[in-house]
């Protein structure tokens, strides 16, 4: 977000040690994209309502499939 949002109060947020890394269901962090540099990942899938966990379970294979296709296999 290039400016500020006031949150309404019942929003997850995602945070690490130091920082907001998202504000789910809004957006990620830019801190948190993955590059060149990158040595690990932690894909976190989280639901809303009327999606079912068999989408989200295949939602999370596709992502897999494609983090490793174009990320992980690309960086060798």
């Amino acid at each position: 977000m290039k400016e500020p949002q006031n949150l309404k109060g019942n929003e997850v947020i995602i945070t690490d040690e130091e920082k907001i890394i998202a504000v789910y269901p809004y957006r990620d962090s830019n801190e948190t994209k993955i590059t060149n540099l990158t040595k690990s990942i932690q894909l976190m899938i989280c639901g809303v309502p009327q999606i079912s966990k068999d989408i989200l379970l295949k939602t999370e294979s596709i992502a897999i499939q494609n983090i490793t296709k174009f990320c992980i296999n690309n960086k060798k």
